[in-house]
């Protein structure tokens, strides 16, 4: 995996070195001495400017290799490669048209295309990371929940009492369908979930099975509970 990336960089370097030096080459080839004048250099700079931007854009947006973060990078990706194409097309005709250009124009026009990128970009990487915060925590939610179901069928398959037995039986259809999504609203729940779980286990070794049932019965209250509190904060 290591070696794709890196040669996957490799390779993505290679490209931006070889449009890079064509640019160049048409710039300095096509352009007269004389003209280069500070509109020239300003617009040049920035062209170059976008170059280096859209790079690091590039390698932000990609930085991650859950899928949620690749896809939502995406979106920085695309805006940078159009900030690029808007910063080349303007640098080029202010390069060009240097010579007739008032350079506070070049100047205004080049710096408004790099601060409504930079906004653009600042939204989306922030978006990007808040759903993926929102994923993360899907993903360990579904892993506690995996964890109280294992719990319990642990407990079902140890318990000698037939009614208790049928109890957990209940109780592990109850945390099976529980909705995984976890909002803040559910968060104290969570907590006396995962509390009485661990006594129903400890219940469950010293064959407590009156005790056991009681935590039972707690459980599937709590589910509910949690369940009601999701279905309203949704």
């Amino acid at each position: 995996m290591k070696n794709i990336k890196t040669k996957g960089a490799l390779g993505i370097s290679l490209i931006y070195a070889v449009v890079i030096g064509i640019y160049n080459l048409l710039v300095f080839t096509i352009s007269n001495g004389d003209a280069r004048n500070n509109v020239f250099w300003f617009s040049y700079g920035f062209v170059m400017l976008a170059f280096a931007v859209q790079i690091v854009c590039m390698l932000l947006a990609f930085k991650k290799a859950d899928v949620e973060a690749v896809f939502f990078g995406i979106p920085l990706a695309s805006f940078s490669i159009f900030y690029l194409g808007a910063a080349i097309f303007a640098g080029t005709v202010f390069m060009i048209f240097a010579g007739i250009v008032p350079p506070v124009l070049a100047i205004v026009v080049q710096t408004v295309l790099v601060g409504a990128f930079i906004v653009i970009a600042a939204v989306t990487v922030l978006s990007r990371d808040v759903t993926q915060h929102v994923a993360d925590n899907v993903k360990q939610n579904v892993v506690n929940l995996k964890n109280v179901l294992i719990d319990v069928e642990l407990a079902r398959d140890s318990a000698e009492n037939a009614e208790l037995k049928k109890a957990l039986a209940k109780l592990c259809e109850t945390v099976k369908y529980s909705d995984p999504i976890s909002t803040e609203a559910v968060a104290a729940v969570e907590e006396k979930i995962l509390s009485r779980v661990d006594d129903l286990k400890m219940k469950v070794a010293v064959s407590d099975a009156e005790g056991a049932m009681l935590v039972c019965r707690e459980l599937e209250y709590l589910y509910a509970e949690r369940n009601k509190k999701l279905s309203a904060s949704k």
